[in-house]
């Protein structure tokens, strides 16, 4: 599996030896967090068989840290703290991100949802607010690092959310989740 480049013309995504790429996307957010392996399987069969080319997944989904647990019960992070990453977790989203790989589907993967940086959903709903500048650059640097090597991920930042929520400006944020994953996964600063 190749893996995608921004083309010449800075106006799609290719294949880094060149040809065409197709976009045809799943929104499967909740995939490291509600569906189990075995339906997981079937579900990236069945998307395959449809000719879907993308799934779009959430590495931390829409359910507020305090629910994040992989379909086994594993928490992603121990005491809510992303600087104590919880290995079980991370393994079952390494397995899924194979086995989209092993299917020739890319994973178009948002790090994590809007509501760990606003501290709301799109519905009003309050979240705990886990990340601001300092913790998403780490939490980047260690979740870039942690994929570097994976062929068919697209990086992706956001939720239902823009970046100037209510009055308050979380660019920052946003710019530190990406200057993290950008050094973990080149090495190299983003500037």
């Amino acid at each position: 599996m190749e893996r995608l480049v921004i083309s010449q013309d800075h106006r799609h995504l290719e294949p880094e030896n060149g040809g065409d790429f197709f976009w045809l996307a799943d929104t499967v957010w909740v995939l490291p967090t509600k569906i189990n392996w075995q339906d997981a399987i079937y579900l990236m069969d069945k998307r395959v068989q449809q000719g879907f080319t993308v799934l779009q997944v959430a590495a931390l989904g829409p359910d507020g840290m305090d629910r994040m647990y992989n379909p086994s019960g594993e928490p992603a992070f121990f005491n809510e703290r992303l600087d104590q990453p919880n290995e079980c977790y991370f393994r079952y989203l390494d397995w899924l991100l194979d086995r989209a790989m092993e299917r020739n589907l890319y994973v178009l993967l948002l790090p994590v949802w809007e509501q760990m940086v606003i501290g709301e959903n799109w519905g009003g709903k309050k979240y705990k607010k886990i990340l601001n500048e300092k913790s998403a650059y780490d939490y980047g640097l260690w979740i870039g690092n942690r994929y570097k090597h994976q062929k068919n991920i697209i990086w992706c930042l956001g939720g239902d959310c823009h970046p100037i929520y209510k009055g308050t400006d979380y660019k920052n944020v946003w710019r530190r989740l990406a200057e993290g994953i950008g050094k973990g996964v080149t090495g190299k600063d983003l500037k």
